[in-house]
């Protein structure tokens, strides 16, 4: 019988501990990593075991994939800034129309509307007093 050169037959007891945010599951786990990297909560830490991921079953090794880092950057500005400011900026929009519509102001005609608006200015102005 012949014995291997590499470490691969050596079993020291231990097993493989995934971190809490991967991407072994493309679905499950991909997506909500990539939702937390969006939302700029804990990204580095990911984005640091991305660089230093190798293959499956080995071990980590320093700065393996430099370039990962342009991917999180890049995603980072396209995700954050330009995707979850879009979704906030629809669900703002969609609160002001929902608030509207049940103050009833839709009801009004524009010159009511105007009227409206006059009074609520006149109704924040505190008197002048005028001492003589």
């Amino acid at each position: 019988m012949l014995v291997k050169d590499s470490f691969d037959c050596l079993d020291y007891g231990g097993e493989w501990v995934n971190k809490e945010q991967n991407f072994d599951n493309v679905i499950n786990d991909s997506f909500v990593t990539l939702t937390n990297v969006m939302s700029t909560e804990g990204w580095i830490g990911v984005m640091l075991d991305a660089v230093d991921s190798v293959a499956i079953n080995q071990e980590p090794q320093r700065e393996n994939k430099p370039l990962a880092v342009f991917y999180f950057m890049l995603f980072i500005i396209f995700g954050h800034l330009f995707v979850l400011n879009m979704f906030v900026g629809v669900v703002v929009g969609c609160f002001i129309q929902e608030k509207e519509t049940l103050e009833l102001n839709h009801l009004l005609t524009s010159w009511q509307s105007d009227w409206c608006s006059v009074l609520i200015y006149l109704y924040k102005r505190k008197p002048l007093v005028v001492y003589s």
